[in-house]
């Protein structure tokens, strides 16, 4: 059985990006308010986001991950300018499951 990887990714670049089932969740989580509206302390969002990491399985192309779940600290991490966010990688999952987990992740 394969088994899951926790490592830092970078954002700069076009490493990351998200997993075409899950743009439609992904895309309505932007329509509801953020809970907050301040700017972050930037050690205090790395452990937030670290303690809810992106989940991503690999893309064609090496060092190339598609996100799916995880990414509510996400737009926090981009307009702070972190360089790099924690993920999971999974193992390959069917587009079925993926796709009922990002929708999922907006019950969360």
């Amino acid at each position: 059985m394969a088994r899951m990887e926790k490592l830092g990714l970078r954002l700069s670049g076009s490493n990351l990006k998200c997993h075409p089932r899950a743009e439609l969740a992904y895309e309505q989580s932007s329509l509801y308010p953020r809970q907050f509206d301040a700017e972050l302390d930037r050690s205090l969002l790395q452990l937030m986001q670290a303690q809810d990491p992106l989940l991503v399985v690999k893309a064609s192309g090496h060092g190339k991950y598609l996100f799916y779940s995880g990414w509510y600290w996400l737009p926090y991490c981009l307009a702070q300018g972190l360089e790099e966010v924690e993920v999971l990688i999974m193992p390959e999952i069917p587009d079925k499951r993926l796709e009922v987990a990002a929708w999922s992740y907006l019950l969360v």
